[in-house]
């Protein structure tokens, strides 16, 4: 029969020796030993169902553009103030010193505690999520820009905007490498792929771009969306997550080029994907303000959010989802493992 394993795997003995030891768990395997042989057998993971429990509503004061939840904090990207620390009651601690009126995306480095912040008057802010120091003003070919991502190995940090261009970065020497010139205006949306291949890419009016990674050269294009792709997020090296102001949240197969899946069709706007650090949950966030949470297991909805604004940012921590709105509201939602 199948063997299920719990939330947490035993830690497996440093030292076997010859005769029979109960069977321990190590990594996605049971572990036997007898008469000098070890056995393996293959189990399945059990998934730790959490709940979704809004804890908290503040009113931060300026639209929100997008968010990054760290340990015991949330960075905010607004309209008309500078980005903004605050505390997962939805105090402000302190706002980032930077004289810019507008702020559209937060990515966090995955090795270094640097962050990226993207502005209008055509910058990118870096800085130091230690001491909250700034490291560097990198400046794009765009009047504001709309999308940001790290590379997976933090060696690339790429931005576009509302022209034809993706802008490429090294992150050691904070030198711009190339600028990919794409067909189309309007990139809307950045994301790599987990395992660094592709850099996808929404334009404008649908069309995503595979852009492989060694040559800077578009290898495929995804076709489907009828507007603009207003956020992408891949959830394996091979499937793909997009939004679109068309309405719909769509599950791609990036090796077939094929829709798997409609996640959602709504006569509204869908604006932002989030993905927990596990894994297990989807966070799609529409201009009409809903956000729904689906498992990765089975695509099925989990829970859902609504409020009369619209949704235009979300981000999960460990423990932790949390939404901003169109009209300044920040919400709080506690992920609290079921009993």
């Amino acid at each position: 029969g199948n063997i299920v394993f719990g939330p947490a795997d035993p830690v497996a003995p440093t030292q076997i020796e010859s005769g029979e030891l109960d069977m321990v768990a190590f990594g996605q395997k049971l572990v036997k030993v007898k008469d000098g042989k070890i056995y393996l057998f293959e189990g399945v993971k059990k998934s730790e169902k959490v709940d979704f429990v809004s804890v908290q509503k503040v009113n931060f004061g300026y639209p929100i553009n997008d968010l990054l939840v760290l340990k015991n904090s949330v960075i905010v990207a607004p309209s008309g103030a500078p980005p903004a620390i605050v505390d997962l009651e939805g105090n402000v601690k302190t706002k980032l010193d930077i004289p810019l009126s507008h702020s559209y995306r937060i990515r966090k480095h995955p090795q270094k505690e640097l962050v990226a912040i993207s502005h209008n008057q055509n910058l990118i802010s870096v800085w130091n999520i230690e001491n909250l120091q700034p490291v560097k003003l990198l400046e794009s070919y765009f009047i504001d820009v709309l999308a940001l991502d790290f590379s997976p190995d933090g060696n690339y940090l790429v931005a576009s905007g509302e022209g034809r261009d993706i802008n490429i970065w090294n992150t050691e020497s904070w030198e711009m490498l190339k600028d990919i010139d794409l067909p189309v205006e309007g990139i809307m949306a950045l994301r790599f792929s987990p395992d660094g291949t592709f850099l996808a890419a929404g334009a404008y009016g649908g069309t995503i771009y595979l852009i492989n990674t060694q040559s800077w050269k578009v290898e495929k294009e995804l076709h489907y969306h009828e507007d603009m792709v207003s956020d992408l997020l891949f959830v394996d090296s091979q499937k793909l997550i997009s939004a679109s102001w068309d309405g719909k949240a769509l599950l791609w197969n990036t090796e077939s080029g094929e829709v798997e899946k409609i996640l959602q069709s709504t006569e509204s706007r869908v604006w932002k994907l989030a993905l927990s650090e596990n894994g297990k949950y989807l966070a799609i966030a529409d201009w009409n303000g809903t956000v729904l949470v689906y498992s990765t297991d089975n695509w099925e909805e989990e829970t859902r959010f609504i409020d009369k604004s619209g949704v235009s940012a979300v981000s999960f921590g460990k423990n932790h989802l949390v939404i901003g709105r169109k009209d300044g509201t920040l919400e709080i939602v506690e992920m609290q493992a079921k009993e």
